[in-house]
């Protein structure tokens, strides 16, 4: 008669636990996650791994933009970077030049001076996904002589004149940041001033350059981080919606759509989820 008892026992036990657990949980905000919530935050978490390249390239040109500068104009520092001056990879032993170009409206020159007795460039254009695109200086395709570097928009069809380094690229927004290296005892200053000759306009205005307009950063506070809060995602919308889908992404644009990133639209989260309660239609 003691078995019966016993196991009788052991269920209520177990029922009375059962209870207790979901009287905790029910006080628990994370036992209210919907399934829609659940997808959209690992959705979520895979567009922040795989945007992460445009995003930052996206927030290093706002950051410009706040300085005062547009596409093709040369933002410089007339000394080596400070705490405020917030960059990932830069160092603080050379000052730095930084250009964004765009072919939006058509091809653009990046004009590259020829390395002096003192300072040499280095480093790269890239696209927004910080595909390199072209390297530059001695150890780049202009080999230090100087030279006209030609970026054309995707599927351009147009006349391509002679006498310049052509690129196709498959972004229309090319970031170019640049370090003017010091050699033969140059000075910072020697540096500094071939920073500024550097230049970026469109084709049509080749044979006659307008002024560039140059910005110098140091003085101010210059932070080219990205975010990591909701503003990840509405920068990554605005980038889906500037630039063009590659093939290869294609099966991560249905992934956005569930995100409530689409392109052609407005990033517009809804539903019971961080991103929102969209429907993938590609």
């Amino acid at each position: 008669m003691k078995k019966p008892v016993t196991t009788t026992v052991v269920v209520l036990a177990i029922l009375l636990q059962l209870a207790w657990n979901a009287s905790v949980e029910s006080q628990d905000p994370r036992s209210k996650r919907s399934l829609e919530y659940e997808l959209a935050l690992q959705r979520g978490t895979q567009a922040v791994i795989w945007g992460l390249p445009a995003v930052s390239m996206k927030a290093f040109f706002q950051s410009m933009q706040d300085l005062g500068a547009g596409y093709q104009d040369i933002v410089y520092v007339s000394k080596p970077f400070v705490s405020r001056h917030g960059f990932l990879t830069a160092n603080n032993n050379v000052p730095y030049v930084a250009v964004f170009l765009n072919t939006k409206d058509g091809p653009v020159v990046l004009d590259v001076p020829a390395a002096s007795e003192k300072t040499v460039y280095f480093g790269s254009v890239l696209d927004m996904w910080q595909t390199p695109i072209a390297d530059v200086g001695p150890a780049g395709d202009d080999k230090g002589k100087g030279g006209k570097y030609l970026f054309v928009p995707p599927g351009y069809k147009g006349t391509i004149p002679e006498g310049f380094l052509v690129y196709r690229p498959d972004t229309y927004t090319l970031p170019v940041a640049l370090r003017p290296v010091s050699r033969n005892g140059g000075t910072l200053e020697e540096a500094v001033e071939y920073a500024k000759s550097l230049r970026a306009y469109h084709l049509k205005d080749a044979d006659n350059p307008p002024p560039g307009k140059y910005i110098d950063a140091w003085p101010k506070v210059w932070d080219t981080l990205p975010v990591y809060d909701e503003t990840f995602f509405q920068t990554l919308a605005q980038v889906i919606n500037e630039e063009p889908v590659l093939e290869r992404d294609l099966a991560m644009m249905g992934l956005l759509s569930g995100i409530g990133i689409r392109k052609g639209q407005p990033f517009q989260p809804e539903g019971d989820t961080l991103a929102g309660n969209a429907v993938a239609d590609f």
